[in-house]
Protein backbone atom coordinates (compact mmCIF):
# COMPACT_ATOMS: atom_id res chain seq x y z
CA UNK A 1 0.00 0.00 0.00
CA UNK A 2 0.98 3.76 -0.19
CA UNK A 3 2.19 4.85 2.95
CA UNK A 4 1.54 8.43 4.36
CA UNK A 5 4.66 10.92 4.35
CA UNK A 6 3.58 11.60 8.05
CA UNK A 7 5.64 9.52 10.20
CA UNK A 8 2.69 9.72 13.18
CA UNK A 9 -0.59 9.57 11.35
CA UNK A 10 -1.50 12.99 11.79
CA UNK A 11 -2.86 13.86 8.40
CA UNK A 12 -6.47 12.81 9.40
CA UNK A 13 -6.34 15.96 11.46
CA UNK A 14 -5.65 18.26 8.65
CA UNK A 15 -8.34 16.67 6.95
CA UNK A 16 -10.97 17.74 10.03
CA UNK A 17 -9.03 21.22 9.87
CA UNK A 18 -9.93 21.41 6.21
CA UNK A 19 -13.85 20.24 7.26
CA UNK A 20 -14.28 22.83 9.66
CA UNK A 21 -12.84 25.46 7.49
CA UNK A 22 -14.98 24.67 4.58
CA UNK A 23 -17.83 24.66 7.22
CA UNK A 24 -16.56 28.41 8.34
CA UNK A 25 -16.33 30.01 5.08
CA UNK A 26 -19.67 28.62 3.78
CA UNK A 27 -21.28 30.01 6.83
CA UNK A 28 -19.67 33.19 5.84
CA UNK A 29 -20.50 33.11 2.54
CA UNK A 30 -24.05 32.76 3.72
CA UNK A 31 -24.21 35.02 5.98
CA UNK A 32 -23.26 37.84 3.65
CA UNK A 33 -24.26 36.36 0.27
CA UNK A 34 -28.03 36.49 2.31
CA UNK A 35 -27.57 39.82 4.02
CA UNK A 36 -28.24 38.91 7.48
CA UNK A 37 -26.93 42.24 9.05
CA UNK A 38 -30.42 43.91 7.99
CA UNK A 39 -32.45 40.79 7.49
CA UNK A 40 -31.92 38.95 11.35
CA UNK A 41 -35.29 37.21 11.31
CA UNK A 42 -33.89 35.02 8.38
CA UNK A 43 -30.70 34.24 10.45
CA UNK A 44 -32.90 33.08 13.75
CA UNK A 45 -34.94 31.09 11.10
CA UNK A 46 -32.07 29.43 9.44
CA UNK A 47 -30.04 29.09 12.72
CA UNK A 48 -33.10 26.95 14.59
CA UNK A 49 -33.09 24.35 10.98
CA UNK A 50 -31.10 20.89 11.60
CA UNK A 51 -29.63 21.13 7.97
CA UNK A 52 -28.05 24.54 9.05
CA UNK A 53 -26.39 23.28 12.22
CA UNK A 54 -23.31 22.78 10.76
CA UNK A 55 -23.14 25.83 8.76
CA UNK A 56 -24.61 28.45 11.01
CA UNK A 57 -23.66 28.04 14.31
CA UNK A 58 -19.92 28.12 13.61
CA UNK A 59 -18.85 29.46 16.72
CA UNK A 60 -17.74 25.31 17.86
CA UNK A 61 -16.11 24.84 14.22
CA UNK A 62 -13.99 28.33 14.45
CA UNK A 63 -13.08 26.99 18.15
CA UNK A 64 -12.34 23.58 16.84
CA UNK A 65 -10.45 25.49 14.06
CA UNK A 66 -8.08 27.42 15.97
CA UNK A 67 -7.78 24.06 18.47
CA UNK A 68 -6.14 22.04 15.76
CA UNK A 69 -4.04 24.92 14.51
CA UNK A 70 -2.62 25.62 17.68
CA UNK A 71 -1.87 22.13 18.41
CA UNK A 72 -0.21 21.39 14.69
CA UNK A 73 1.80 24.15 15.11
CA UNK A 74 3.31 23.37 18.61
CA UNK A 75 3.79 19.58 17.17
CA UNK A 76 6.01 21.19 14.38
CA UNK A 77 7.37 23.26 17.49
CA UNK A 78 8.41 20.51 19.50
CA UNK A 79 9.78 18.79 16.07
CA UNK A 80 12.22 21.62 15.16
CA UNK A 81 13.84 21.97 19.08
CA UNK A 82 14.03 17.73 18.98
CA UNK A 83 16.45 18.27 15.71
CA UNK A 84 17.99 21.78 17.08
CA UNK A 85 18.79 20.19 20.18
CA UNK A 86 15.74 23.04 22.60
CA UNK A 87 17.22 26.16 20.38
CA UNK A 88 14.76 27.30 17.90
CA UNK A 89 14.35 31.08 16.10
CA UNK A 90 11.11 32.07 16.71
CA UNK A 91 11.31 34.52 14.16
CA UNK A 92 12.28 32.78 11.53
CA UNK A 93 9.87 30.44 12.38
CA UNK A 94 7.04 32.60 12.18
CA UNK A 95 8.56 33.83 8.50
CA UNK A 96 8.60 30.91 7.26
CA UNK A 97 5.00 29.57 8.44
CA UNK A 98 3.62 33.28 6.84
CA UNK A 99 5.03 31.67 3.69
CA UNK A 100 3.47 28.76 3.94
Amino acid sequence: GKESKDEFGLSCVNGIKAVAMFCIISSHALVFMLGVPMNTQFYVEQSQMVQNAFIVNSPLLVDSFLLLSGFLFARLVLIEMDKRRGKINFGLLYVFRYIR
